[in-house]
């Protein structure tokens, strides 16, 4: 059986990913963040003979 990891050694690890993620995920956001925004598509005019659920 392998020995087990000490604690302080996980939290580092988890520390360390967390920061990876987040490093990663603010360093690829876009870079104008003038562009055009999303747009969400408009229901269409409805008309009495369709049934919407």
């Amino acid at each position: 059986m392998k020995p087990s990891w000490p604690d302080w050694t996980v939290l580092v690890a988890l520390l360390l990913t967390l920061l990876v993620v987040f490093g990663l995920a603010f360093s690829l956001r876009p870079s104008n963040p003038d562009g055009p925004p999303l747009l969400w598509r408009d229901p269409g005019p409805s008309n009495g003979d369709s049934v919407e659920i």
